[in-house]
């Protein structure tokens, strides 16, 4: 088995970066901030600007390697980390993200990135978490005391380079699934229009006079045995695909004869109503229940369910700017049901729903397929972090 050890052990450097007050209308030497890590890299679009060069701050440029880690954020963000690569060629560590540097004589960057972003290092995170009401964070020595798997340098560089190669399939997947997603919305917006300024003149109707709607609920997290089944009970935070089929929390039957929880119908359709999620929405593809988060749409014979999604997924943004709230803006379900939308006539939107399915078929290897890396992927981080995938490659 590969050893345990303290994070601590493979670190050189580990540090906050500089208090520098950045400015939409600076230039000079991009900044670091929080939104600068996206989907797990450094976006290089989304630095700061504050009129510096890397001369003012040269103990803070990063060097390849460096691993940027969001270490104040809302509590889903934290631990999410990204790992510099030289693009872009020059950048500052700023406030409120780690920089992580690494013990070269023991440790390889790639290798550390692959643990700190791993499900198996991050489910420590909730121990050192401190919780406030706007966001959550954690301390650089707390962080530090974390446990790692820590083979030879030798094996690290080897485990990273078979996990490099597996999220490089993941990656061109999912650029198929988002290629399929553009020709869909192209078709939309071709045979309907833009749905927000309705050029086509469609009937205007009532989003509660499209089917059954309802709320979902939580059962009482005290009767552990209610989340112990088999039944999919999704939260607005994993409505991220067209469908979904198999939720993180599952729930048993007796939760919903006795609780808020419903369950909801294969084939209807849910919509998140809080904060970040709202109006993100997914088809179920089995009978499923939900929090109190989301909305669920059993259509009726005005709608076409797959019309509505692609709908939706096009006006996102129109119904945002509607939400309420201060500090957290949210839906609730008599203000969705309230909402307008152009109506097309049920056989336009038939004509629809076999052209989207024509192109799925095409997409759902691809979709398919990512599914399938995705879990090989997530399979080979912890075989790797047991010490199983070296034993496999050396008995091949």
């Amino acid at each position: 088995m590969i050893p345990f050890v303290e994070l601590n052990e493979a670190v050189e450097l580990l540090r906050n970066g500089a208090s520098i007050k950045q400015s939409d209308y600076a230039g000079g030497t991009p900044i670091s901030r929080i939104e600068t890590i996206a989907n797990w890299n450094v976006n290089p679009e989304r630095c700061g600007y504050a009129d510096m060069s890397e001369d003012d701050f040269p103990n803070h440029i990063l060097q390849d390697g460096d691993i940027l880690i969001s270490h104040i954020n809302s509590t889903k963000h934290l631990g999410k980390c990204a790992m510099y690569k030289g693009v872009p060629e020059k950048l500052i560590h700023g406030m409120n993200l780690l920089c992580l540097r690494v013990n070269a004589d023991v440790a390889n960057p790639g290798y550390i990135y692959r643990v700190l972003s791993s499900r198996e290092f991050r489910k420590q995170l909730s121990r050192i978490t401190k919780n406030s009401v706007n966001q959550s964070s954690f301390t650089v020595p707390n962080y530090k005391a974390l446990q790692i798997p820590l083979p030879s340098l030798k094996e690290q560089k080897r485990i990273a380079a078979i996990l490099d190669k597996a999220d490089a399939i993941h990656r061109k997947r999912q650029q198929a699934i988002d290629l399929t997603d553009q020709l869909l919305r192209s078709v939309f917006l071709d045979m309907f229009g833009d749905p927000v300024t309705n050029p086509k003149g469609w009937r205007k109707e009532l989003f509660g006079n499209l089917g059954a709607w309802a709320s979902g609920g939580t059962p009482s997290r005290k009767q552990k045995e209610y989340f112990q089944g088999d039944i999919n009970w999704y939260s607005a935070g994993e409505l991220n695909t067209r469908y979904v089929e198999s939720s993180i929390e599952k729930i048993t039957k007796s939760a919903i004869e006795e609780s808020a929880a419903k369950l909801f119908k294969s084939g209807s359709i849910l919509l998140g109503m809080y904060d970040t999620a709202a109006f993100k929405s997914s088809i179920l593809k089995t009978d499923s229940a939900c929090n109190q988060a989301c909305a669920n749409l059993d259509p009726n014979d005005l709608l076409s369910v797959e019309w509505f999604y692609s709908y939706i997924s096009i006006s996102k943004d129109h119904y945002l700017r509607l939400r309420r709230g201060v500090r957290q803006k949210n839906f609730n379900l008599g203000m969705i049901k309230e909402f307008e939308l152009p109506l097309p006539p049920i056989e336009k939107q038939i004509e629809f729903e076999k052209i989207c399915k024509s192109i799925l078929e095409v997409g759902i290897d691809s979709i398919e397929h990512n599914k399938f890396t995705n879990s090989l992927f997530n399979s080979l981080v912890q075989k790797a972090f047991n010490g199983e995938l070296t034993y496999k490659i050396k008995a091949a």
